[in-house]
């Protein structure tokens, strides 16, 4: 995170320094496709040293704040921040910088603040989805696993039950949500495997469900006991069988 958080800011410092008087024909966006005489009409020189100002702070801001967040909340108060913080600091960027295009009437401006607010929104609600409990329900013969990455297993793909004190090594995540102690769907570990993760807790054991086509699962969820959600498991596995 602490790495995230470093190599972010000097994106976003170095982003500073990329838009000059010179090259702005060919870098900004909107601008590089305006008329000549609407260019004309864009107050340019204005517009530079607010760009340069915007993007210094974003990049201080970014790291001051995320690395208090980390080291005075959690890792994912912080990811949460690193992810949100930045777009919502966009909007209000293209929302100010309307004005050094005041004499210009196009409506390109006003739908960046749409396509911006409508991204922070997507971002809040992916955030909000993720971190909402996994809750698993044990069936006679099947097993329900509710939100993100939730599926329905038959009690018959279950070829193995047991418990973990540790994940696997993971490499990338391949198709998931992670921040912080959160992680949900499939991960790559560094042996190649393909693994799907539900975990939202550092709470110990994790259940571990191995799956007809090879898959490990692991399961964990605030204030649901692993050990009996494995004996439930076991309990279904073997009335099913009788």
């Amino acid at each position: 995170m602490i790495y995230v958080l470093l190599f972010l800011g000097l994106i976003f410092y170095g982003i500073s320094f990329l838009l000059t008087a010179e090259n702005a024909g060919y870098l900004l966006s909107g601008y590089n496709t305006m008329k000549r005489e609407d260019q004309e009409k864009f107050d340019l020189q204005g517009y530079l040293p607010f760009f340069r100002k915007f993007h210094q702070n974003l990049a201080i801001s970014l790291v001051g704040i995320g690395l208090l967040l980390y080291f005075l909340a959690s890792e994912t108060v912080a990811g949460i921040f690193i992810g949100i913080y930045p777009i919502a600091a966009y909007l209000w960027f293209v929302v100010k910088a309307r004005k050094y295009s005041e004499r210009i009437k196009n409506n390109s401006s006003k739908w960046a603040v749409v396509i911006m607010a409508a991204s922070l929104a997507l971002v809040v609600g992916l955030f909000f989805l993720g971190f909402r409990k996994n809750e698993m329900t044990v069936g006679n013969s099947e097993i329900k696993i509710g939100g993100m990455y939730g599926e329905t297993i038959k009690m018959s793909d279950v070829v193995r039950v047991g418990l973990s004190d540790e994940l696997p090594s993971i490499k990338m995540k391949s198709n998931g949500f992670a921040v912080g102690k959160t992680r949900k769907g499939y991960f790559k570990t560094k042996t190649g495997e393909r693994v799907m993760l539900l975990i939202d807790t550092e709470e110990k054991p994790m259940l571990l469900l191995t799956l007809k086509d090879s898959t490990r699962l692991y399961y964990a969820s605030g204030g649901v006991s692993s050990t009996a959600l494995k004996s439930s498991i076991e309990r279904a596995k073997a009335s099913a069988q009788n």
